[in-house]
Parts: C-alpha cells; sequence; structure tokens
C-alpha cells in the first residue's frame, strides 16, 4: 500500500493574524525530555520571488507564529487531515544570494517564553502540590498560562523557594520535573480559535503514558523500521546524590543527601554532587537527592530507532518494540519503552522520524555541549540534522 505524505507551512502574522501558506522544501524538527532545550524546528521555505529582492522576507518576521503539519493519506481522493508536528515562533531567517528562491527559518516552541521571563519576586511554597507552583508561575508570563484541567495533581512538594531576578520561569518547570523523579513532564498545548489563530499556551503538567501507543509500533521486519542499535549505559550510575543549596536567612549552608542502596550492594558508592543555590532548606535538598537517586542506580537500556517519517510519534509515548536480531545483556530488545527524544527529518525526497527510547541516546554533540555554554546548546539544537 502507497503511503502519501504531504506537509503544509502555516505561517500567522503575530500582530495582525494574516496566515502564509509557503512551500515546504525541507525541516528537522527534534523535541526531547527533560527540559534542556525548547522544542526547535529548522524549517526551509520557497519564497514567492527572487530571493535578490529584501522584500521577499517581509511576509515572514521574528515572533512570528509557525505551525508545520504533515497528513498521511492511502489515496488520492482522501483528504488531508493536518497534524501538527511542530508548533512555535520564529527567531532566525537566513538566505543565500543567488538564483535560488528559498529562505531557512529557525523556529522554538511555544515554550521559550519560560526560558525568557525571570521570577518576579521571591517565593515560598510549603507542603503543597506541585500545580500550585505552576499556577504561580504564570502569573510571570504573557503567553502561558494556567489552566487546571491541563495538569494532573498528586505531586507532593514539601518546601519551594525561588529569588526574584535570579532565577526564571523554565527553572522552576525544571525542577518540578527532577522532584517527580522524571517521571512525569512538562509542556505546553497552544489553543487556537475557530479561524485557526493561536488564543493561548496552557501549561500541560502530566505523567508519561502507561498504556501502549497504537499508532506506531517498533517492530524488526516491518516496513516502518529503517535501523536501529541499543547501548547499555553504565557511565551515570550514581548512586549518592548529594545537592548543595545556598544559604538560608541565618547564613547556614543547605545540604541534602540519598542513597539507593542496592545499587551501593552491587557497585560500591558512586557519587554526585550537584548545586542548586536557588534551595534554601534541608528539607528540599533532601527530596531532591532522593528523587534523582531512584533511577540512576543501575545502567539503563538507550535504544534509537530511525522510522519511516511517523507524524503520529510524541515524547512520552509508550511504544512496542520487537527487535529480536538484538539482544541486551542477553536477552532480546522485546518490550515497551518510553520515547524521550523525537526528531522529524524531511530532505525533500525522504522523511524519517528517529526516536530515542528509554532514554536519550547520546550523540557527540550531547557530550560536546556538556562543558560548552547553554548559548551553544540552544544552537545546536535548532541547527542539527539528525540523519
Amino acid at each position: 500500500m502507497i503511503r502519501i505524505i504531504n506537509f503544509r507551512l502555516v505561517i500567522e502574522k503575530f500582530d495582525t493574524h494574516e496566515k502564509y501558506y509557503p512551500r515546504v522544501v525541507s525541516f528537522d524538527t527534534i523535541d526531547s525530555y527533560p527540559l534542556t532545550d525548547a522544542p526547535s524546528a529548522t524549517i526551509k521555505m520557497i519564497s514567492t520571488s527572487n530571493l535578490d529582492d529584501v522584500s521577499t522576507v517581509s511576509q515572514v518576521e521574528f515572533d512570528d507564529i509557525v505551525r508545520l503539519q504533515a497528513s498521511a493519506r492511502y489515496n488520492v481522493l482522501e483528504k488531508n487531515v493536518w497534524v501538527n508536528i511542530f508548533e512555535g515562533r520564529v527567531q532566525n531567517q537566513s538566505k543565500e544570494y543567488g538564483e535560488n528562491n528559498e529562505i531557512e527559518l529557525s523556529c522554538v516552541g511555544h515554550i521559550i517564553e519560560a526560558y525568557n521571563k525571570s521570577i518576579h519576586v521571591d517565593f515560598t511554597y510549603n507542603n503543597v502540590d506541585a500545580s500550585i507552583l505552576l499556577q504561580a508561575m504564570a502569573a510571570n508570563t504573557v503567553r502561558i498560562d494556567y489552566n487546571a484541567s491541563y495538569v494532573q495533581t498528586a505531586l507532593a512538594v514539601t518546601e519551594f523557594n525561588q529569588v526574584a531576578k535570579q532565577n526564571f520561569v523554565i527553572d522552576t518547570y525544571k525542577e518540578i520535573e527532577k522532584l517527580s523523579g522524571y517521571r512525569q513532564m512538562i509542556d505546553v498545548v497552544p489553543v487556537y480559535s475557530s479561524a485557526g489563530n493561536l488564543q493561548v499556551c496552557y501549561t500541560r503538567w502530566r505523567n508519561f503514558s502507561s498504556t501502549p501507543t497504537k499508532q506506531y509500533a517498533v517492530i524488526a521486519g516491518t516496513p516502518r523500521l529503517i535501523s536501529a542499535s541499543f547501548d547499555i549505559v553504565g557511565e551515570e550510575v550514581y548512586n549518592y546524590r548529594y545537592i548543595q543549596g545556598g544559604e538560608d536567612t541565618n547564613g547556614v549552608q543547605c545540604e541534602g543527601s540519598a542513597y539507593n542502596t542496592d545499587s551501593v550492594k552491587l557497585y560500591g558508592t558512586r557519587d554526585k554532587i550537584d548545586t542548586f543555590s536557588w534551595i534554601k532548606t534541608n528539607q528540599l535538598c533532601n527530596a531532591i537527592a532522593a528523587g534523582l537517586v531512584i533511577d540512576s542506580g543501575v545502567p539503563y537500556v538507550a535504544g534509537q530507532a530511525v522510522l519511516e517519517g511517523t507524524i503520529d510519534a510524541h515524547i512520552g509515548d509508550l511504544v512496542n518494540v520487537k527487535i529480536a536480531s538484538l539482544e541486551v545483556n542477553g536477552v532480546e530488545i522485546n518490550g515497551y519503552y518510553t520515547v524521550y527524544r523525537v526528531a522529524h527529518s524531511f530532505s525533500g525526497e525522504q522523511f524519517t522520524t528517529t526516536l530515542d527510547l528509554g532514554r536519550i541516546k547520546k550523540n557527540e554533540y550531547d557530550y560536546i555541549s556538556m562543558s560548552l555554554t547553554q548559548i551553544l546548546k540552544t544552537c545546536y539544537k535548532n541547527q542539527s540534522k539528525l540523519k
């Protein structure tokens, strides 16, 4: 059966809400968990006139709203059902002098506002649900709002502190994910009017899916799976986590720690020290250490699968993986894995989706970025082309 894939780029003016639908030439998108960088996309489109004319990019501006959509059909008579595979805003534009008329857009997801908004006032919360913290963060953002319908409860936070003009909204998001032991995730959900205009984005706080997706699977011998590889990663085994916080109101250094005793029995003590100057109590230091040490005590399996373009793939999916020819610790790859990174790539001829399963399978760029600045890490996410 022949599958017909179509792409559509919707550019909505941030001020007038006029819409343009330029032709898509190629793109690369990436979204990953946990929160480090905002989802990003590099999209190459065809302008309506020759690039030698400066006015060719006048229809597209910084901060314009972008929706990259795809449709999968099996018959030319079927209607296109558009699925958003990236939603965000334009950051940068690039064009080259020459005979072609292509423009490259570098875009970031709507959660980028949380990276750019600092905390306005000092605050401390005691014995509250994490949803209360997310509601408080909405006071610092304009485009990202809070709606209880998009936020689950049941993560108790014993104490949480933030310092005005020293922390950003995204810092709170990241720490909440850490407090969950990286079992829950934060993203934003854009909401559009009946005319297709962006109205608001709501913070979403949810568990990873515990139900396997029915939209796709990673099974050897099927046309969908192009290639796959799996590793056992032991370099990040830490069974003693020490958290160094800031100073409390009396000038005393705050700290906390936690052991994974089962891991210590197997491998001896392996220490990891983290510093979070915004934490002002020992109680919170201990809580974060306890959350981090749960999953870092044993080696983990990290896999990467390259599929035919799969528009229904999302981070947080639980996907069925069966690759009998691959073995890890003497056991074939056969089970359910959580999706931690999704990268779509369209070259003009081939459309592929790369999934990181279990945990993000680090490549050379991830190792380089560990020693570079956040700016360079962001540049990489915007410019990377995963094949």
